[in-house]
């Protein structure tokens, strides 16, 4: 059953009003924290559906319990989700699909191999660079909020990391680098 959102309508608005700050450039963080079953997620939902019906882009990156241990793991998934990647896809027609999705938004190639290799692709047009493991730890959460630079040019962003405290160290570190790189870009 459905949380009861009539007792959550003061932090909707207050949500809202956060929106209208973002709609204006300014970024803002919004956090809903409590325990489990006080509709944190259904308040997330409302909000989606409030914006609905503007120009916006929604990006949700879900934690979930038996992945904490997968680096990434929301980003990848996400990522997927929105290449509009089938589990029933070749390795090729997956990178073609992600390629498709983010060649038009102007990522640098460099950008394109990096996130090809986060889900374990590759592809000839983009190659991947070498370099230390750390090196290409930090190339790669450059080039995923260079993809949120962008999105948030295009339309506000509204970004819903959801079931934090499961987050995986590598996506914590990536989620602080995207609130302070766009601290200044329409991002909630």
């Amino acid at each position: 059953a459905q949380t009861n959102l009539s007792a959550r309508e003061a932090e909707l608005s207050q949500i809202l009003r956060c929106w209208e700050a973002v709609r204006a450039g300014q970024a803002q963080t919004v956090v809903l924290s409590g325990e489990a079953g006080i509709g944190k997620s259904r308040l997330a939902r409302a909000v989606k559906d409030s914006l609905a019906v503007e120009p916006c882009i929604m990006v949700q990156w879900q934690c979930i319990r038996h992945r904490s241990g997968s680096a990434l793991h929301p980003v990848t998934r996400w990522m997927e989700q929105a290449a509009g990647m089938r589990v029933t896809d070749s390795s090729t027609q997956r990178g073609e699909r992600l390629v498709c999705v983010r060649e038009p938004l102007g990522l640098a190639p460099q950008d394109i191999g990096c996130l090809l290799a986060l889900i374990g692709l590759s592809h000839e047009r983009y190659p991947l660079i070498e370099a230390a493991a750390e090196h290409l730890k930090r190339v790669t959460h450059e080039a995923v909020v260079h993809w949120m630079v962008l999105l948030a040019r295009q339309a506000p962003l509204l970004l819903v990391l959801e079931d934090a405290h499961w987050i995986d160290p590598s996506s914590s570190g990536l989620v602080a680098l995207v609130l302070d790189e766009l601290r200044a870009d329409r991002l909630m």
